[in-house]
């Protein structure tokens, strides 16, 4: 998957935990939701487009 592959890329990034995507019908906005380890501890990001 292009997204596990972009995460994985990113500096500092050692793990992905989970990954979570998420679409609205309704507005066709996409969420998605990543917890990660990095070389600093664990942290969550989410993007919505």
């Amino acid at each position: 998957m292009a997204i596990r592959e972009h995460i994985l890329g990113t500096e500092g990034v050692t793990e992905i935990i989970s990954l979570d995507a998420k679409r609205d019908p309704d507005t066709r906005k996409m969420t998605l939701t990543a917890t990660i380890n990095t070389r600093y501890g664990k942290t969550t990001v989410t993007s919505e487009r």
